[in-house]
Order: C-alpha cells, then sequence, then structure tokens
C-alpha cells in the first residue's frame, strides 16, 4: 500500500513492472488512466532465463 502522489506512485509501479517483466506486466487503465502493474500467473509469465 503506498500513499502519496499519483505521479510518485505511477512512478514507482512502472520501475516495478520493468524490474520484473517475466512477473509483471503493466496495465493502463481504460477510463481512469491509471498504472498498474498485474502479477502473471505462471502459465502466463515468459520461462526463467537459462
Amino acid at each position: 500500500m503506498y500513499e502519496g502522489p499519483r505521479q510518485r506512485a505511477e512512478l514507482l509501479v512502472t520501475r516495478f513492472a520493468e524490474r520484473f517483466p517475466n512477473r509483471a506486466r503493466l496495465v493502463v487503465g481504460e477510463a481512469s488512466g491509471i498504472r498498474r502493474a498485474h502479477y502473471l500467473p505462471d502459465s502466463e509469465g515468459l520461462p526463467p532465463p537459462v
């Protein structure tokens, strides 16, 4: 849970999704425009690097 300015929250969410591209997908709300990081289930994530 994060409480603070929206711009900072979206920056943190974006960085998280970029840091873990195999486990999270960055999604932007159609109506709200709010960025969210969705965790990917194992069936949707990329295989671990070899």
